[in-house]
C-alpha cells in the first residue's frame, strides 16, 4: 500500500500578502494535482496538521468561503489537527473548528486513537497540544509497523531545540516507532538513524518571502518497507513578491519607536498621533501611500 504525506497545507481563501499570482487558482491546481497523484498511485492521503490557516477566523466570509473551497477541492484524508486549524489553537475547541466540518462530512478521519491503515501498519496521531505518550505495544504483533504523526515544532538543529523537539531526541525517546511524520515549522528535512526515519514534511505551498526559493514536496511512502520518495509539488517562478517587505518593516519600526518612547518616558503619556505623524514624515520616502491612508483612517476611527 502507498501513503502520500503532506503537512501544513494552510488552505485559505485569504491569499498570503507575498503572493503576486491568482492564489486561489494556484491552490486549486495544487490540490487537484495532489488528488490526481494519490489516485495514480492508489495511495491514501495523510496530513500532518494545519489543513487550514488560522486567518480564516478573521471573518465569516473567509470561514464560509474556505469551507466551500475545501468541500470542492480537498481530498479524503487521514491525519491530525494542527494549531492553525483549531479554534483558539486548542483541541478543547475542536467542535467549533473548521476541521469539524471535514470530520462530519467524512472527508477527514481524525486520529484520536491508533488506526490500522493496512495490515499490521498502524498510525498513531498526536494532535497539536496533546502529550506524547508511549502506546501499549503488547497488543500488537511483533511484525507490526508503527508510524507517529505529530504536529509540533521539530528541528534538525541542536541549537534550536529550545523552541521544540530535536528530531534525534524524539526518535531516541520513542524506539517503538519505525517512522515519524512531523510538521509545524514549514522546514523540510529527513533524519535516518538506527532503523528509524523521521520526515519533517515542510509546507504544501510557499506563503512567505523566506520561502521564495523553496521547492515544496509531498512524500510517497510504501508501507511494505516504509521506503519513501520526495515528490516535488508543481510551482511557478516569479510568484513570490518582495514588494511588501519594506512596508511591513517600516510599520513595525513605527510601532517599535512608539513603544520605546513610552518606555523611555517611564510610562508617561505621550501624544500617539504626534508621534505617528513625526515618524511618517521622517520616513515619507519609504512608506507606501496605501499604508499612510490606512494609518490615517485607523487614527480617525479611534478619535
Amino acid at each position: 500500500m502507498k501513503l502520500v504525506y503532506t503537512t501544513d497545507e494552510h488552505i485559505t481563501t485569504n491569499p498570503p500578502v507575498c503572493r503576486s499570482d491568482n492564489f486561489l487558482e494556484t491552490l486549486k491546481r495544487k490540490l487537484l494535482w495532489l488528488r490526481d497523484f494519490c489516485e495514480k498511485h492508489n495511495a491514501t492521503h495523510i496530513t500532518g496538521g494545519d489543513i487550514t490557516d488560522k486567518d480564516i477566523y478573521k471573518s465569516t466570509n473567509y470561514l464560509l468561503d474556505t469551507i466551500n473551497f475545501l468541500n470542492e477541492y480537498y481530498l479524503p484524508t487521514i491525519g491530525i489537527a494542527g494549531n492553525h486549524c483549531l479554534r483558539y489553537n486548542s483541541m478543547k475547541f475542536l467542535e467549533k473548528s473548521i476541521i469539524k466540518t471535514l470530520i462530519s462530512s467524512g472527508m477527514l478521519h481524525l486520529l484520536m486513537e491508533p488506526y490500522e491503515v493496512c495490515e499490521d501498519v498502524w498510525l498513531h496521531g498526536y494532535n497539536f497540544g496533546e502529550e506524547l505518550v508511549h502506546p501499549d505495544m503488547s497488543i500488537y504483533s511483533e511484525e507490526s509497523k508503527h508510524i507517529m504523526i505529530y504536529h509540533g515544532y521539530t528541528t534538525n538543529d541542536k541549537a534550536d531545540k529550545t523552541n521544540g523537539l530535536y528530531a534525534e531526541d524524539l526518535m531516541y525517546e520513542f524506539p517503538e516507532f519505525d517512522m515519524f511524520l512531523t510538521g509545524d515549522n514549514h522546514e523540510e528535512f529527513v533524519v535516518e538513524k538506527d532503523g528509524q526515519v523521521l520526515i519533517n514534511g515542510g509546507s504544501f505551498y510557499r506563503g512567505t518571502i523566506k520561502q521564495k526559493d523553496v521547492q515544496p514536496h509531498v512524500w510517497l511512502i510504501d508501507t511494505e518497507d516504509l521506503s519513501y520518495e520526495a515528490i516535488p509539488v508543481p510551482i511557478e517562478e516569479g510568484v513570490i513578491s518582495t514588494e511588501h517587505k519594506d512596508i511591513v518593516e517600516t510599520k513595525k519600526g513605527i510601532m517599535d519607536s512608539v513603544v520605546n518612547t513610552v518606555k523611555e518616558n517611564d510610562g508617561v503619556s505621550v501624544s500617539f498621533e504626534t508621534e505617528i505623524d513625526e515618524l511618517i514624515e521622517a520616513n515619507a520616502d519609504t512608506i507606501d501611500e496605501g499604508v499612510k491612508i490606512f494609518i490615517a483612517r485607523a487614527m480617525e476611527e479611534n478619535e
